[in-house]
């Protein structure tokens, strides 16, 4: 998908400062999520999910793709390891 921006509601930014979640981190998963393509798609919510260990932490993000822009409509954390297996 091309867009051009990402976006984050004041709302978000206040939870993900609260939080210490950094928002360049939550940018980062998005945009890794795009150029990888590695994410998965809720048809039910229209929603993409996306992870990447960041640090020592597991960061997840869940976005909406719309009209030349990707919305971040959550951010949470875990401290744990994901382990992908290989065929």
């Amino acid at each position: 998908m091309e867009y051009t921006e990402i976006r984050i509601s004041e709302q978000l930014k206040k939870t993900l400062c609260r939080e210490g979640i950094d928002i360049s981190s939550a940018c980062e998963v998005v945009e890794f999520a795009e150029e990888s393509l590695e994410k998965v798609f809720d048809e039910d919510k229209r929603l993409w999910y996306a992870h990447r260990r960041i640090g020592n932490i597991t960061l997840w993000v869940s976005y909406a793709a719309e009209e030349g822009h990707i919305e971040i409509k959550d951010v949470y954390m875990h401290r744990m390891e994901i382990e992908e297996g290989k065929e």
